[in-house]
């Protein structure tokens, strides 16, 4: 049952295109916090001289 309802998922466009936005909005939050806390830390070091 679940094998079948995983290769339904696969071929539905619909189930890969939610699989991929969420990869997309995974990378982005990465991205995002890893500029913020770049951004952060320079402020950091910028402030204690």
């Amino acid at each position: 049952m679940l094998g079948i309802s995983g290769i339904s998922r696969l071929s539905d466009p619909m189930g890969s295109f939610d699989r991929v936005l969420g990869f997309v909005l995974v990378v982005l939050g990465f991205l995002g916090a890893f500029l913020g806390m770049k951004t952060w830390w320079g402020d950091r070091k910028l402030r204690k001289k």
